[in-house]
Order: C-alpha cells, then sequence, then structure tokens
C-alpha cells in the first residue's frame, strides 16, 4: 500500500534515472561531440527542473512553494536555453553561435533574474 500512496514520486525517480542514463550514455559514445555535450547538459539540467517541479507540487508551506517555485523557473530558463542550444547544433561537432544570439541571449536572461519578479506571495 506505501507503493501508491508514493506511486508519483517513483514515476518522477524513474524518469530522471532514464533521463540521467540516457545523458550519460549519448555523452560517452562521443564525449569531443558538442551535441553530446549539450544534450547532457540538457538531461542533468531536466533532472533538476523535475525535482523542484515536484517540490512545489507536493510542499504545504508557502515559503517552501515560493522558494521551490523560483528554482523551479530558474531551472525551466537554463532548460529553454539548452535545448535551444542542442537545436543550434544537434548535426554538428563544434559549436558556433551567431552574433544575435550573443546580442539577444544576455538580456533575456536577465529579465528573468530581475529581483522585481516574483518577490512575494500575492494574497
Amino acid at each position: 500500500m506505501i507503493f501508491f500512496t508514493n506511486l508519483d514520486l517513483f514515476s518522477i525517480g524513474i524518469a530522471m534515472a532514464a533521463t540521467g542514463t540516457l545523458g550519460f550514455v549519448v555523452f560517452n559514445n562521443d564525449r569531443k561531440s558538442i551535441t553530446n555535450k549539450i544534450f547532457l547538459w540538457f538531461c542533468i539540467i531536466s533532472i533538476f527542473w523535475s525535482i523542484f517541479n515536484y517540490f512545489s507540487y507536493k510542499s504545504r508551506d508557502a515559503d517552501i512553494i515560493l522558494f521551490s517555485l523560483r528554482l523551479e523557473i530558474f531551472f525551466a530558463v537554463w532548460w529553454v536555453v539548452s535545448l535551444f542550444f542542442l537545436l543550434l547544433v544537434f548535426p554538428k561537432q563544434k559549436l558556433e553561435i551567431p552574433g544575435i544570439v550573443k546580442y539577444i541571449l544576455p538580456k533575456a536572461l536577465y529579465m528573468n533574474y530581475n529581483s522585481r519578479i516574483a518577490t512575494d506571495i500575492g494574497g
């Protein structure tokens, strides 16, 4: 019966283990490939995002929920950035970043980490 009460934790644990295993297997296939490195980074970020998503889903305390939601947003932004870079370099061996990405990406990341975002729990 205990198994059925923690079924959501069990399923998230299986998904995180599978994601981590897949990331390391792909990375160990060719350690010099930028695609494999970015895929590993993508898998690691996905695991951390899943952890904080679970905490925000299961917590009852408002402060813990706010903290986990902030970390969830933090990892969600890095998840999108890593997905972008994965799609940018997918069949290539080396990373070539276009000039516009070098200009826009830092500004977009700054907007996410601005101190005025998610500062209080509205009530």
